[in-house]
């Protein structure tokens, strides 16, 4: 839970960069189990068929991960740009306020994530072909158009 705001709007807890970072957008409590979740099927069904291979259960969950992450960067992205006084996070507007977070650093760290979790695409596809490589576009499209670009489902 965090600590209770001080006077000038902030957490103590979130003060420095690093804990913005890993407690309000690096890992807010449903990122790893929404990545995780298709992983766990895909790997329930190759279990259930006989074929299933930890490394690509694990090639698939940090290729999950990342394009989930990218999208919960691009959603806070979008909502302190679109709405910088919003109050649904607190934290993160007072953090642009103070310069710790910019959206400048959601930029790169979308990039980052995007960059990251293409390094997996070449594995997919030796093992999984095109249909591979498609599903995962329709992951980063799903995941950055929940916020983002022209027509966001979000709003």
């Amino acid at each position: 839970m965090p600590a209770p705001f001080t006077k000038k709007g902030v957490s103590p807890l979130y003060e420095s960069r690093w804990n913005i970072w890993v407690e309000l957008l690096l890992y807010p409590g449903h990122s790893l189990p929404t990545a995780a979740a298709p992983v766990v099927v895909g790997a329930g069904l190759a279990i259930h068929q006989h074929v299933f291979a930890a490394e690509t259960a694990l090639l698939c969950l940090v290729g999950s991960w990342l394009i989930h992450v990218g999208g919960v960067f691009t959603d806070n992205y979008e909502l302190l740009r679109r709405h910088p006084n919003i109050l649904e996070h607190p934290q993160l507007t007072a953090s642009l306020e103070t310069k710790t977070l910019t959206l400048s650093h959601l930029r790169w760290a979308i990039l980052a994530c995007l960059v990251l979790a293409a390094f997996t695409a070449p594995y997919f596809f030796r093992i999984g072909g095109a249909p591979a490589l498609v599903i995962g576009m329709i992951g980063v499209v799903a995941s950055l158009g929940y916020a983002g670009g022209p027509y966001p489902y979000a709003k």
